[in-house]
């Protein structure tokens, strides 16, 4: 992705998998060691592009398909599945 987060934090965000923080802070649920690693994996990818731009914009699901070329079918998976683990 070509940038690093400042710092990555593992807490209940209630029911977001994740978040991307003011000053680069990673944010991620601990319901996420639960899920398959390529799901993991995703969403990993899905908040470090949010370190270029904190926003759903088209150029970030641009970046975002660039590292995750099946990005629609994570999120698809994630909208069905997600709630077996906890949302």
């Amino acid at each position: 992705m070509g940038i690093e987060p400042e710092s990555i934090e593992i807490r209940d965000l209630g029911f977001r998998w994740g978040s991307c923080a003011s000053k680069g802070k990673l944010l991620f649920h601990w319901r996420l060691i639960l899920l398959p690693p390529e799901r993991i994996d995703y969403l990993i990818l899905h908040e470090l592009v949010h370190l270029h731009g904190h926003n759903h914009s088209p150029a970030s699901y641009d970046r975002l398909k660039r590292a995750a070329p099946d990005y629609e079918r994570q999120e698809e998976w994630l909208r069905r599945i997600g709630d077996q683990y906890g949302f």
